[in-house]
C-alpha cells in the first residue's frame, strides 16, 4: 500500500515573500515582536493544518485513521526524522516524547497505544523516583514497540502482562513498602481498567460512527458520556494546543504519514514552509516572511480582483491628473504613486492566480457533516484571529516589496 503524502495534493511550487511594515512608527519590545511572530506561526500552521486533514478525508483517509498528538511541538527543535514513521520499530519512541495519540473517530488500536503510552509515563516516573533510594532501575523507553507489537500480534492482555513482568523485574532487588505497592498495584488497575472501559462502550462507539459517517445526526446523543469522552477529544487537541502534530495511520503497512511535516522537519523543506527571511527592529518595525501559496490569504483576505479593480480605477484618475498636474512637484508624486500602484497590482495578480491553483475550500468538501461543521467553525475562528493579527498588532502588508515566486528559482 501506498502510504499517504499531503504533499502530492499541494501546491509545492508557489512562495509568496511577504513584507509586512507599521502603519504608524512604533518601536517595539523583543517580547512584542517574539509574541507576534509566535501567534504568526500558530496561525499559519493551524490552518494548513485544518485544510490538510480535510485534504486527508476527501482522499479516502477514514477518520479514525487521523490521528493528532495532544502536546505541541517546540518551534526551537529541528524534528529531522518526523516524516514517516514505523509503528513497528524505534520511531515509535519519537510519538512517546511528543504525546498521546487521538484519534478523529475512535480507533481501538490507537487507544491502546495512547493507554500504553500514558501508563508506561507512570510506571517510568514511579520506577526513576523509587531508583533515587533503591536499587530499582527504570523500564526502558525502547521497549515500546515491542509492547505494541505484542498487543497488534496477540491482546491486550498479553501486552499488560509482559509491561508487569519487565517492572518486577525492575523491582526484583527492592522490598516494597506496603503503602509503595499500593501505589503501583493502582497504575496497574488503572491501565486495565482504562481497557475494559472501552470495551464496555465499544459497541455504542460503532453505533455512533455508523450514524456520523451516515450523517444521520439525529440518532447521535451529543451530551453523552461515551461521545464526550471519544469523540470530542481531538477537536479539544486541535483548537487547544498551540502546535499539534497530526499523523494519518497508513493500516496495511504500520507506517505514520506526518501531516505539514514541513513546518517543523528543516530537513524537508517545502515551498509552504514558514520561514522568517528578515526582520528589522528599528522603526518603522519590518518583517519579510516566506510561505506557500496560502500565505496571503490567510493573513489577508479578501476579494482580489475587486481589489485590483480598484487600484486600477485609481490609476485612470492619477493618468488624468498626469496630464495636468500643478507643479513640477506634483507631477513627480503622481508619477511615484503610479509606479507603486502598477507594481502592487502585478503582485495582486501573481497572488491571485497562487491562490486560484491552490483549493482552500477543502474543508467545504468534507462529506461527513459533523466532522465538516466542526471543521468550519474552528476555520472560522482562525481566519478571524489570523485578518486581525496584522491589523491589532499595527502592521500591513507592503504589497510594493511583496513578491511572488517559484521555489525552485533562488531568489
Amino acid at each position: 500500500m501506498k502510504k499517504f503524502d499531503d504533499y502530492e495534493f499541494k501546491d509545492t511550487k508557489t512562495v509568496i515573500r511577504l513584507q509586512l511594515k507599521q502603519i504608524k512608527e512604533k518601536k517595539l519590545y523583543p517580547w512584542e515582536v517574539s509574541n507576534f511572530l509566535g501567534k504568526f506561526n500558530t496561525y499559519y500552521y493551524k490552518s494548513e493544518l485544518l485544510n490538510t486533514i480535510a485534504i486527508a478525508l476527501n482522499e479516502g483517509i477514514d477518520p479514525e485513521d487521523i490521528i493528532i498528538l495532544d502536546q505541541s511541538f517546540a518551534l526551537n527543535r529541528q524534528y529531522a526524522k518526523l516524516s514517516f514513521l514505523s509503528t513497528t520499530d524505534q520511531d515509535l519512541v519519537q510519538l512517546y516524547y511528543i504525546g498521546l495519540p487521538v484519534p478523529l473517530f475512535p480507533n481501538k488500536d490507537i487507544y491502546v497505544l495512547n493507554i500504553l503510552f500514558k501508563y508506561f509515563r507512570k510506571y517510568f516516573v514511579f520506577l526513576n523516583k523509587l531508583s533515587k533510594s533503591s536499587k530499582a532501575v527504570t523500564i526502558q523507553k525502547k521497549n515500546l514497540p515491542k509492547y505494541y507489537n505484542v498487543y497488534k500480534s496477540g491482546n491486550f492482555d498479553v501486552m499488560f502482562s509482559l509491561i508487569k513482568e519487565d517492572v518486577l523485574e525492575c523491582l526484583k532487588e527492592v522490598i516494597l513498602e506496603e503503602s509503595t505497592n499500593v501505589m503501583l498495584n493502582k497504575i496497574h488497575n488503572d491501565f486495565k481498567k482504562e481497557y475494559e472501559v472501552y470495551l464496555k462502550h465499544e459497541e455504542k462507539i460503532e453505533q455512533i460512527k455508523t450514524n456520523l459517517i451516515k450523517n444521520d445526526l439525529k440518532k447521535v446523543d451529543f451530551n453523552s458520556i461515551v461521545f464526550k469522552t471519544y469523540f470530542k477529544k481531538f477537536h479539544t487537541c486541535l483548537s487547544h494546543v498551540q502546535r499539534p502534530i497530526v499523523v494519518v495511520n497508513n493500516t496495511e503497512n504500520n507506517i505514520l504519514s506526518v501531516l505539514c511535516r514541513a513546518q517543523f522537519n528543516k530537513s524537508d523543506w517545502q515551498a509552504s514552509t514558514l520561514d522568517l527571511e528578515s526582520i528589522s527592529h528599528n522603526s518603522p518595525f519590518k518583517a519579510i516572511l516566506k510561505g506557500g501559496s496560502a500565505l496571503y490569504r490567510i493573513f489577508i483576505p479578501g476579494d482580489r480582483q475587486k481589489l485590483i479593480d480598484n487600484k486600477e480605477k485609481v490609476i485612470k484618475e492619477l493618468n488624468s491628473k498626469l496630464l495636468d498636474p500643478e507643479n513640477e512637484a506634483e507631477y513627480t508624486e503622481i508619477k511615484k504613486e503610479l509606479q507603486q500602484l502598477e507594481k502592487e497590482i502585478e503582485t495582486l495578480k501573481k497572488i491571485n492566480v497562487a491562490e486560484q491553483k491552490t483549493n482552500s475550500d477543502n474543508v467545504e468538501h468534507i462529506v461527513i457533516t459533523y466532522i465538516k461543521s466542526q471543521f468550519q467553525n474552528f476555520q472560522n475562528k482562525i481566519q478571524s484571529r489570523s485578518s486581525n493579527l496584522l491589523s491589532d498588532n499595527n502592521f500591513k502588508p507592503d504589497l510594493g516589496d511583496t513578491e511572488v515566486y517559484d521555489f525552485d528559482i533562488d531568489v
